[in-house]
């Protein structure tokens, strides 16, 4: 309410002293009116926008993050070199962030070019750490002799 007697009292003295026309001032005013609609609507939620934005930046980040496994040491991987056998032996696995939880002990597997594959058991089994391994997604753990 102030700050409309204030402008108020200020364009009334341009009006006075002739310098805005009555016509300037009634446009002058309307836009005033639309710029603190728009503030009275959206500067409330500018922290929340600004927090998003941050926490896209975060998102943009993960897809310019480099790997530390490179599969390929630089090389272009072309379809036709994607056959062969895959094989596990002697694997140990654990995930990096809890150590001490075995997830796969001394794990043997053959997969030969053209079989099919079905990974089967209860939950936390390692069914999902197999195909991570297989991914790179993870490097397993060096063999670890003499453990039961």
């Amino acid at each position: 309410m102030f700050s409309e007697l204030l402008f108020l009292y200020f364009f009334g003295a341009y009006l006075t002293n002739k310098v805005v026309t009555m016509g300037q001032f009634k446009t002058i005013k309307e836009q005033r009116g639309c710029l603190t609609w728009i503030m009275v609507w959206y500067l409330p939620h500018l922290t929340d926008m600004t927090n998003e934005l941050n926490k896209s930046n975060d998102f943009f980040a993960i897809f310019d993050h480099q790997a530390g496994i490179d599969n390929f040491k630089g090389q272009k991987l072309e379809r036709e070199k994607l056959k062969g056998v895959i094989e596990f032996k002697n694997v140990y696995f654990n995930y990096p962030t809890k150590p001490a939880i075995k997830i796969l002990k001394n794990i043997n597997c053959k997969i030969n070019e053209g079989e099919s594959v079905a990974f089967v058991g209860g939950s936390g089994s390692g069914k999902s750490t197999i195909i991570n391994l297989l991914m790179r997604l993870y490097d397993p753990n060096p063999s670890q002799k003499g453990e039961k």
